[in-house]
């Protein structure tokens, strides 16, 4: 929505605006609920589960990576209009 707004001078109505903010809001508690997760199911020996595995701060990096994909998938198809 954002480049579609500053390259193509588009305007949204109030419902495309509660839509984008339903979506960053999930992706908000996408990230806490993997942050939460790592905390309650550490075992004795500090791994989740008991087993060597990746820690809140990988997950926090994968909820990152997908969201910098979906923004470069966003301004590509922009571009690709101009």
């Amino acid at each position: 929505m954002f480049f579609t707004k500053v390259f193509m001078k588009r305007r949204y109505k109030w419902v495309h605006l509660v839509g984008g903010i339903v979506c960053v809001c999930g992706i908000v508690v996408n990230t806490a609920s993997d942050i939460r997760l790592e905390k309650n199911e550490k075992g004795s020996d500090g791994s989740i589960g008991g087993t060597s595995s990746s820690s809140s701060l990988d997950h926090v990096k994968g909820d990152i990576c997908a969201v910098l994909g979906a923004v470069l998938l966003g301004l590509d198809d922009v571009l690709s209009e101009i």
